[in-house]
């Protein structure tokens, strides 16, 4: 079976070309009780030599709490690509705008962690090196046209959380020079879900960068 990591990535490969080429991509995909158990997280078989450890502690409609191998990527040179070294994920890279990015974790889109199915599409815009990343402003999706969102059961409804547009969410994200970091956020909605079915959730995702 394809690695679904790959695929995503070669995805994002393209989509970057295709971008910088100024070409139009037709049909360009959308953006427990004991120790959670997790499935699909088939980083294991995925060229490279750098593994994030992923953990989830999110609370709200929608909580999740487990851990995750994770994918790091980078930009490089216009293309989003696997980073050879925790301190080359932590370094981030140009987009295919040329703007500065660093690319939050990405798990495998089908991997399922305390019982849901959950990922991340996000970045950190205009990103200068390891550091503190305050407020929803400087998050952007993973290519042009994403959300940036955390993806939590929402495939089917086609929607994942988001900063909500009357400013009450926060985020934070902090990224050290080992690779290692945080996305700490609050009141993340649920786009889509209004007034008594508003859904929201809040937490923290953190990680560690491994060479392997």
């Amino acid at each position: 079976m394809r690695n679904s990591i790959k695929a995503l990535r070669d995805t994002l490969r393209y989509s970057a070309w295709a971008a910088s080429a100024g070409l139009v991509l037709a049909g360009a995909a959308a953006c427990g009780a004991d120790d959670a158990v997790v499935t699909g997280g088939d980083h294991a078989d995925a060229s490279g030599s750098v593994v994030l450890h992923l953990t989830y502690a999110v609370t709200g409609d929608r909580p999740v709490s487990g851990t995750v191998d994770a994918e790091a990527s980078a930009w490089q040179g216009g293309l989003l690509l696997e980073a050879s070294s925790c301190a080359g994920y932590s370094a981030g890279g140009a987009d295919s705008h040329d703007v500065k990015t660093f690319v939050l974790p990405e798990s495998d889109r089908d991997t399922i962690v305390d019982g849901k199915n959950v990922y991340l599409v996000l970045s950190v815009a205009n990103y200068n090196g390891p550091g503190s990343y305050e407020g929803t402003k400087v998050l952007n999706g993973i290519i042009s046209g994403d959300t940036p969102a955390i993806w939590i059961d929402g495939r089917d409804e086609g929607h994942g959380f988001i900063a909500s547009y009357d400013g009450d969410s926060t985020s934070k994200v902090v990224v050290k020079n080992d690779g290692s970091g945080s996305w700490t956020f609050a009141d993340f909605w649920l786009s889509e879900s209004t007034g008594s079915n508003r859904q929201t959730v809040s937490g923290t995702v953190s990680w560690t960068c491994e060479e392997v």
